[in-house]
Parts: C-alpha cells; sequence; structure tokens
C-alpha cells in the first residue's frame, strides 16, 4: 500500500508540473487593435525641428509669451532655445547622453533638470510625467509613437475612442474623437508621485481648424504652444 500511496503522489506532483508548465507556456492574447483614426495623432519624436509661439499661465492667468526653437536629431539629442520678442534667449537646453543642460537668462534660476531612470525628466527632484524622448514630441505637437506599444485595452465611447495605456510608470488615457471638427484630441497622463500621491497631466493636441496644443495640470502652471509655419 506505501508504494501505491507513494506512486499517487509522484503522479500527482508530475501532473502538477505539467499544469504549470502549461499555464507559463500559454501564448498571451494579441494586443488591441488600435484605430486607424489614431494614427494621425502619433509620431516619432526624432528627428524633428520646428518654432512655436508659447504662452504660459499659472492658475489660469498669462505670465508670459515667448518663441522656442527646436531641433532633434536622435533618441539621445535635442536642443531647444525660448526667446522674448526682442530675439535675448531667456532660457536654452540640451538633452544629450542622460543630461539636460540650460543657459540662458533665467537658467539661474530655474529648477535643477535631471535624466532618472527610464528616461524619466525630474525637475526639482520630482518626476513630471514626461519621458526626455518625448519633449520634442510636445513641441511638435504629437503624441509619440512609442505609446502605440503599450496600449492594453480600446474602448469604444459614444464620442470617442478611447486608448488605454500603461508603460510601467503612467497610465495613460487618450480621447480620440469620432466626430468631424475642432474637439482637440487629449490625452490623461497620470504617475504617481512619491509612490504615494498620484499626480495628473492633460496633454492636447489641435484638431480641425484648431492650432493650439496644450498641457496643464503640471502643478498650477499651464502650458498652450502654437506652431509657427515654416
Amino acid at each position: 500500500m506505501a508504494t501505491i500511496g507513494t506512486s499517487k503522489r509522484l503522479l500527482l506532483l508530475m501532473a502538477s508540473m505539467v499544469v504549470g508548465v502549461a499555464c507559463q507556456t500559454i501564448a498571451p492574447g494579441p494586443p488591441p487593435a488600435v484605430p486607424k483614426a489614431a494614427f494621425p495623432y502619433f509620431g516619432r519624436c526624432n528627428p524633428t525641428d520646428g518654432a512655436a509661439s508659447v504662452q504660459i499661465f499659472r492658475s489660469g492667468d498669462l505670465l508670459g509669451s515667448a518663441e522656442v526653437n527646436w531641433v532633434a536629431r536622435d533618441v539621445d539629442v535635442w536642443e531647444l532655445e525660448v526667446t522674448d520678442p526682442l530675439g535675448a534667449t531667456i532660457l536654452a537646453a540640451k538633452h544629450q547622453a542622460a543630461i539636460i543642460r540650460t543657459r540662458g537668462a533665467i537658467a539661474s534660476r530655474t529648477p535643477l533638470i535631471q535624466v532618472g531612470s527610464g528616461n524619466k525628466v525630474i525637475v526639482g527632484g520630482d518626476f513630471v510625467g514626461v519621458k526626455a524622448d518625448e519633449v520634442p514630441c510636445i513641441l511638435k505637437a504629437r503624441f509619440p509613437q512609442s505609446w502605440l506599444a503599450n496600449v492594453i485595452n480600446v474602448e469604444a465611447a459614444s464620442d470617442a475612442q478611447v486608448l488605454h495605456i500603461d508603460d510601467g510608470s503612467r497610465s495613460i488615457t487618450a480621447h480620440i474623437p469620432v466626430a468631424d471638427g475642432d474637439t482637440p484630441v487629449c490625452a490623461k497622463v497620470s504617475w504617481r508621485h512619491h509612490w504615494i500621491i498620484k499626480e495628473t497631466m492633460n496633454w492636447c493636441l489641435p484638431r480641425g481648424r484648431g492650432r493650439v496644443a496644450s498641457l496643464t495640470g503640471a502643478g498650477d502652471f499651464g502650458l498652450n504652444l502654437t506652431q509657427l509655419d515654416d
């Protein structure tokens, strides 16, 4: 009887191993299909260049206007320069080899800007919801194409196709309007601040006759960018 009991236990162990291996080797389901309507709003962040007028707000009040010119050569290299109406450099920044260096009239008063793990932009010691290689996309008014590789669900709402995206450090919900018009395409970007506090930024792209891209929710600051004609 002892031999039979041992044999049964051995068979059960082998069966458990087979089931466990089978569970581990079952291929995951196919990723959700991204609707064609979304593709025009996503693109590569580099190489690219351009210029835009910028308005900076705080608590809804306009703090000032400027012009920004930029060039992005590859994933690790971009430069931008913000100038006042007279052409003087207010702030310039260069990203290369995971380092962001600044110069200009207000550079000494600007919080320390660093690039952390996962290419996160760290300002004053805190992640601000943007990755360093995504900065040119903000300036060019497009969402990073890399986001599409992390779509985990697509939802058909009454007025929009909704893409749910998770890249491991941020949860992103992008709303793509289905009807023609000027309603902007917006992405809600959320992340954890010090693992506890949830931070959220809204990034909107112009659509139809609209020309203004915007970033809001970065503290009490807001940013409007209008592409300048070449």
